[in-house]
């Protein structure tokens, strides 16, 4: 198993109960990371760059042990933030 974000989630989807303060600090985590890439979108031009700022490295220490490596989760949500609907 690669090292990621999705430590806890991953554990919890699969075979743990989540402890509901568990749930919303991964909320939490999630809204921040979402908001740091979304604030440097409009200053980077590319996923290159964002990913230089460490956007996950106030989580790597709780939750950089998962399924997804920290560049993938980065790299989902701000595709998903700049993504035309």
């Amino acid at each position: 198993m690669g090292e990621g974000i999705f430590a806890t989630l991953g554990c919890s989807v699969m075979n743990c109960i989540v402890k509901k303060t568990e749930l919303i600090a991964w909320r939490d985590m999630l809204v921040d990371v979402i908001e740091h890439i979304r604030s440097l979108s409009g200053k980077y031009d590319s996923l290159e760059n964002i990913l230089e700022t460490g956007p996950t490295a106030a989580y790597d220490e709780q939750y950089g042990k998962g399924m997804l490596m920290n560049k993938q989760f980065v790299a989902m949500l701000y595709h998903e933030i700049n993504r035309d609907w």
